[in-house]
């Protein structure tokens, strides 16, 4: 970028300032801790049969289906169009640390189809970056798809 060149700004207003400061309790709201109940009870539901994993791994194992809870609700969020909703529950669900990088493609998801695409690209990129230090990166076809996918999104809300 040159000295003179202009920053591209995004045409819309942000979609959310940080709902959650670094070392602060995240608060949930109803539908948030119904999401993480849920995801909890299918996991526990799922593996109530076999007893074979110890106890601490079983709870470290929910906090994952707790977390995957909160991801389904910003999908459906996303999906009814509450994209500020949608931001916010994606948001608490970095807080969980469990495949962060699917939680920042969702964001960049959110950003596109609410229309800023410069802030869409940089959690893209964001993503990007996470998925390949990850040694629990996405297998490579899901990644290339879900990333074109976003792309496509980008490219369609610049368009318009």
């Amino acid at each position: 970028m040159g000295l003179f060149s202009r920053r591209k700004t995004p045409k819309v207003p942000l979609l959310v300032e940080s709902p959650v400061k670094g070392g602060e309790r995240i608060e949930f709201d109803e539908q948030e801790l119904a999401a993480i109940e849920r995801g909890i009870s299918n996991f526990n539901e799922a593996l109530s049969k076999d007893k074979i994993y110890p106890q601490e791994l079983l709870e470290e194992m929910s906090k994952g289906a707790g977390h995957e809870g909160l991801r389904d609700l910003a999908r459906q969020r996303l999906a009814a169009g509450d994209y500020r909703g949608a931001a916010v529950t994606c948001i608490k669900a970095l807080g969980f640390k469990s495949f962060p990088q699917r939680d920042w493609l969702l964001l960049a998801e959110i950003n596109a189809e609410y229309g800023d695409t410069v802030r869409a690209r940089g959690f893209l990129k964001h993503a990007t970056e996470v998925n390949s230090s990850s040694a629990l990166g996405l297998p490579e076809s899901s990644w290339t798809g879900y990333v074109q996918s976003i792309e496509r999104i980008i490219k369609r809300k610049e368009e318009e």
